[in-house]
């Protein structure tokens, strides 16, 4: 049996008749702007932090796919990270050649998202100055760098995988010297 409701509202939840920018007033403009400041902050380095996160795993399974289509002593040359965040994308983006047998349309999109991570490098401090709707732009944008990187490797990983089974390695083996060369990196 259901239970008989009433469609009217109860009187404590019935706002209709209060004032408007009540709780407003608790606050003082200075309190407020220091509120909306912190939150863009904290918005814009948790943003940094999820693309930077998600940047640095797109070059690590760069770095294996580097290894496992260069020559030994290629290798040598391209173990080393770079100081600044997102800077090291942009190197490994570089030195990707036509031979690596990654499709265009990967190469294109990591060249793009190459492009983003130069533009996150050189505003790395920016994010919590300027007008709300350029606080949320460069928040959106960061979303989105980490979105790309995400993606992007996933591609390279099942690249990377489809070269190792076609040279007759099996899945073990495959998942071990991703995961070693992964870890190489990342120590770097």
């Amino acid at each position: 049996m259901k239970a008989e409701y009433e469609d009217e509202m109860l009187p404590e939840y019935d706002l209709s008749n209060r004032g408007r920018g009540k709780i407003a007033t608790w606050f003082t403009a200075e309190e407020r702007e220091r509120l909306l400041r912190e939150g863009a902050e904290g918005d814009a380095r948790a943003w940094y932090r999820f693309a930077l996160e998600r940047v640095q795993a797109l070059e690590a399974a760069l770095f294996t796919r580097k290894v496992i289509t260069a020559p030994v002593a290629d290798i040598r040359a391209a173990g080393s990270r770079t100081g600044q965040p997102f800077t090291a994308l942009v190197r490994l983006v570089g030195e990707i050649d036509r031979g690596a047998g990654l499709p265009d349309s990967l190469r294109r999109r990591l060249g793009e998202l190459a492009e983003e991570c130069r533009w996150a490098a050189d505003h790395r401090q920016e994010g919590t100055e300027g007008t709300p709707p350029e606080r949320l732009a460069h928040v959106e944008r960061l979303e989105r760098i980490g979105r790309e990187a995400e993606a992007l490797k996933a591609a390279v990983d099942q690249s990377t995988q489809q070269h190792l089974a076609r040279s007759g390695m099996s899945q073990r083996e495959i998942e071990r010297t991703t995961e070693e060369t992964a870890r190489l990196w990342l120590a770097a």
